[in-house]
């Protein structure tokens, strides 16, 4: 894999300029959605990720109804996470939902923080480009519907970083969740391979064997995991 070389960030800076996004993105986020948030009104499709997930944690497995196997909570990972967290005590999946796109609301603007000071090497620059991340409508608005949404957009940008540092195990991971997050991250793991094709000249290295590898094993293991759960290969997405 080849990260970026030659730059040298202070990760004090990074941490630091992280936080500061975070802060704005928390203060519009919360301040805009107010009313939103007191009326725990989100997203529709997030209540049915929550059924999904109270089922499983119940142990009737990933379904919306006991007797019916029907693929259709977009984002196996989320689901996961929010079955466990159900299991462990906290039952208010709307509050837990909440809190996973704030968080990951955060992390992802940690990420782009990190990323902005290794490619460009200025503090400044990298505020100017990341302040509106942080302020976008797009971002605030999704991080407190209750979707996934969030939670993937942060598992990219921790690839990207990853990936970007030359931290081959580390994006591998993120790249295994990101395709266990979404359907979509399928074609991150084709541009993750592209890229390392081209650059070796159709013959990858060993970071990008490792990448090529862990991608295919996860679609692999997803395909066969949604047939004997669903009796069908692709994702819902993509079959309607």
């Amino acid at each position: 894999m080849a990260g970026v070389r030659g730059t040298s960030v202070s990760g004090r800076v990074s941490w630091l300029l992280g936080a500061s996004l975070a802060i704005v993105y928390l203060s519009t986020t919360l301040g805009h959605y107010r009313p939103l948030l007191a009326s725990r009104d989100q997203y529709d499709d997030s209540y049915i990720t929550y059924r999904y997930a109270t089922n499983w944690a119940e142990g009737r497995g990933l379904v919306f109804n006991r007797d019916e196997r029907v693929d259709a909570a977009s984002s196996p990972l989320y689901a996961a996470l929010l079955a466990l967290l159900d299991r462990a005590g906290a039952t208010d999946l709307e509050a837990v939902g909440l809190a996973i796109g704030l968080a990951s609301g955060c992390w992802a603007l940690f990420m782009v923080a990190r990323c902005g000071l290794l490619l460009s090497g200025s503090a400044l620059a990298t505020a100017m480009f990341a302040l509106p991340v942080a302020l976008s409508g797009w971002l605030c608005g999704w991080s407190v519907s209750g979707m996934e949404t969030t939670l993937d957009l942060a598992l990219v940008i921790t690839f990207v970083t990853f990936y970007a540092e030359g931290r081959t195990f580390a994006a591998a991971t993120a790249l295994a969740l990101g395709l266990v997050c979404r359907s979509e991250g399928v074609l991150l793991w084709v541009a993750a391979g592209a890229a390392e094709l081209w650059s070796a000249r159709g013959r990858p290295r060993r970071s990008g064997w490792i990448l090529i590898g862990t991608g295919t094993a996860v679609l692999l293991l997803m395909f066969a995991w949604r047939f004997v759960t669903y009796g069908e290969v692709l994702p819902q997405p993509l079959l309607y």
